[in-house]
């Protein structure tokens, strides 16, 4: 197609496309004057099919004419549209299809998104023996009923994608749906050319239709028959997840992507009969009433290994979150993905990145499970990869073959390396301090940048070339958002925290900025005196009472708890009253208080050289090396505990070589002498 042909073409097709939107926004109404400023702004979708003789550069071109040509339609409205190019259009002699929906299109359409007790329902889709589940929400909104993609990019938050099996079935919406009054209504979705669309073998029409029936699609003479099921909504719908099925796959394959590096991930299933853990969140969704929507979850914990350029060999601590259904999942993915985009920005303002420590907070990647890097096996008991790419080997590895990766969820941190707290130390352990600098940093720029971690507690940090890291960054939580709930763990808390915002929960009265940022430094707080005093000790602190009553909440007991551990040590007198100060909530309340500032004043107050247990008696070294070592020394300053492990490393190899020599020495002094004896004994004519 040259460029006058290819001109001529996109006019037609810009002009059609004009035309449709116009015509369905006049269809519509006006936007109610009332709603303009407050209401989100709704979505006016177009979806474009040309013929399969355009180039791949021309259809990109004409994808981009189109969107410049098409601005919004009205105030409070926003274009969205979906282009393919199609072959059956070739078949049909047509050169474009232009089909234009509104979403949100009705004048007395407010969408209070209500999750009224009860109202709620299950939807089922059946198609090809494969059945997915979508939760419907009361509402005067139509949901579009999509076929499912090859290349899916449909977002199953605002839109309902039918199971696979419909591959003679246009990838166009199909029809719209929507839950009213405790009645489900379905009704036709503009012109589909070539394609019926049949209820119950009934030309489809727009009406309210039994919780029970048949779908059927004919388009080019194939029949395709969607069963559908609405039920009433249960909360426990995951209750009873058994653990991995024996027999299912022991890996699956998908692709990883750092810093637009791609890469292959080998995930690594779980122990056969492992049970997934409980997890529960509390994500946006403005859907919703409240603004917010639960999404209870079950969670493997994995891990994997990657391949390709800069990530061969490189191993992954791996989540997977299996939900009850595909908008929940969606749901639960737009929040990781926010949360690691925040992690991010804190890792790059200091100094790191995604591929580069430092790390005061791990990075977290959210990995799509069916951009696959080699075909994967098929779960037994389960469904064969279903067309689009969906796979099931997930739901074999919850106990759930037939559940497809639309309702899963997998997210993949860099694999750090446990540390050393002991459990009941002699001493304070000093030599931690140091290591926490960079988790202190870390902090401070999440607060700076309006998250928070929520979720500070000993198991939740781990140790990368000799700094601590924060770890699962799923706790992350936007400090302004006004949230009542924050998903820290039992007892990691404040007593008036786990009184009034329990973490099982979401029903406590709303948390500023202030409260967020202390419960962040008290648990930064904890980390620290649990490193010094060991766990046992910091359990007894915590865990030893109802929220209040507990001696961490009560400063008198707490000084008189940390004061009597280490009477005698002088360095611990003098840090007790600054240890204190992340459990005192008027002092970390201040605008002047960080948790950088309060690391330094407790390493002032120990008044000791930061280093480890090993500099109590330094490695001695006698010889040649003497001198090469204390000139390195010098050089690193205090960075020596950084080097300490390579100096024992090379003090035991230098004591291996010398025992070596001195056998060496003692063999061959005793060949000699036996020799000597032997030509000796011949001289003197002993031997006959």
């Amino acid at each position: 197609m040259n460029e006058q042909e290819y001109r001529a073409y996109a006019d037609r097709v810009i002009d059609a496309a004009k035309r449709g939107v116009r015509g369905r926004c006049k269809e519509v109404g006006p936007l109610p004057r009332w709603r303009r400023e407050d209401a989100p702004r709704r979505a006016v979708d177009l979806l474009i099919e040309t013929k399969v003789g355009l180039t791949e550069t021309d259809a990109n071109v004409l994808r981009e004419d189109v969107r410049r040509s098409l601005p919004d339609p009205r105030e409070g409205w926003l274009l969205t549209t979906a282009f393919y190019v199609d072959s059956t259009l070739a078949q049909e002699e047509q050169d474009y299809i232009v089909a234009v929906t509104v979403q949100g299109e009705d004048e007395d359409e407010v969408d209070d998104g209500g999750v009224v007790p009860g109202d709620r329902e299950l939807l089922k889709l059946t198609c090809g023996g494969v059945t997915l589940p979508y939760l419907l929400i009361p509402s005067k909104t139509w949901l579009n009923v999509h076929r499912r993609d090859e290349e899916p990019d449909l977002d199953h938050r605002k839109v309902i994608v039918l199971p696979g099996g419909l591959r003679n079935v246009s990838r166009k919406p199909l029809l719209q749906l929507r839950l009213v009054g405790g009645d489900l209504e379905m009704r036709p979705l503009g012109r589909l050319r070539g394609i019926k669309v049949l209820l119950d073998d009934h030309p489809l029409t727009e009406r309210a239709v039994r919780r029970h029936g048949c779908l059927t699609f004919l388009e080019g003479g194939h029949r395709t028959d969607v069963t559908y099921d609405l039920t009433p909504w249960e909360d426990t719908l995951l209750t009873g997840t058994a653990g991995r099925l024996p027999g299912s796959p022991d890996h699956h394959t998908t692709v990883i992507d750092v810093m637009n590096t791609h890469g292959t991930l080998r995930i690594t299933a779980p122990d056969v009969g492992a049970r997934p853990k409980v997890r529960g969140f509390r994500v946006k969704a403005a859907q919703f009433k409240t603004g917010y929507m639960e999404v209870p979850a079950r969670v493997h914990y994995t891990d994997g290994t990657s391949s390709g350029p800069g990530l061969d060999g490189q191993r992954w601590f791996i989540k997977i979150f299996r939900t009850p259904t595909p908008q929940h999942a969606a749901f639960l993915r737009e929040t990781f993905n926010r949360q690691a985009e925040a992690i991010r920005k804190v890792i790059i303002a200091k100094g790191g990145d995604l591929d580069r420590p430092p790390w005061g907070i791990a990075p977290v990647h959210v990995i799509d499970p069916d951009d696959d890097g080699e075909p994967p096996p098929t779960a037994v008991g389960a469904l064969p990869p279903e067309p689009g790419g969906r796979h099931y080997v997930f739901g074999a590895w919850f106990g759930a073959p037939g559940v497809v990766s639309d309702c899963f969820v997998v997210v993949a941190s860099p694999w750090l390396k446990g540390r050393t707290v002991e459990r009941d130390p002699g001493s304070p352990a000093l030599f931690q301090l140091e290591r926490f600098r960079a988790m202190a940093a870390a902090l401070d720029e999440c607060h700076v940048k309006k998250i928070a971690h929520c979720d500070l507690k000993p198991d939740n940090y781990l140790k990368r070339r000799g700094d601590y890291v924060l770890v699962d960054g799923d706790s992350v939580t936007e400090i302004e958002s006004m949230p009542t709930w924050l998903p820290y763990t039992n007892g990691y808390a404040t007593g008036r925290m786990l009184r009034e915002n329990p973490p099982d929960r979401y029903d406590g009265p709303v948390l500023g900025s202030g409260r967020i940022i202390e419960h962040d430094r008290f648990g930064f707080g904890l980390l620290v005196l649990g490193a010094l005093v060991g766990s046992a000790r910091l359990r007894v602190l915590t865990r030893d009472g109802a929220p209040g009553s507990r001696t961490i909440d009560k400063l008198p007991e707490l000084r008189a708890a940390l004061s009597g551990r280490w009477p005698k040590d002088e360095r611990w007198k003098g840090m007790v009253d600054v240890l204190l100060e992340p459990f005192d909530g008027s002092k970390v309340s201040s605008s002047g208080w960080t948790c950088t500032s309060w690391l330094d004043r407790v390493i002032a107050a120990s008044n000791v050289p930061m280093a480890g247990p090993a500099d109590k008696e330094k490695p001695r070294y006698d010889g040649p090396y003497a001198k090469a070592f204390a000139r390195i020394r010098r050089k690193l300053g205090r960075r020596n505990v950084a080097i300490r492990a390579v100096d024992q490393a090379v003090q035991a190899q230098i004591d291996r070589v010398y025992k070596q020599s001195r056998w060496l020495w003692a063999c061959g002094v005793g060949a000699f002498g036996t020799g000597l004896l032997l030509v000796t004994i011949w001289g003197l004519g002993w031997l006959p």
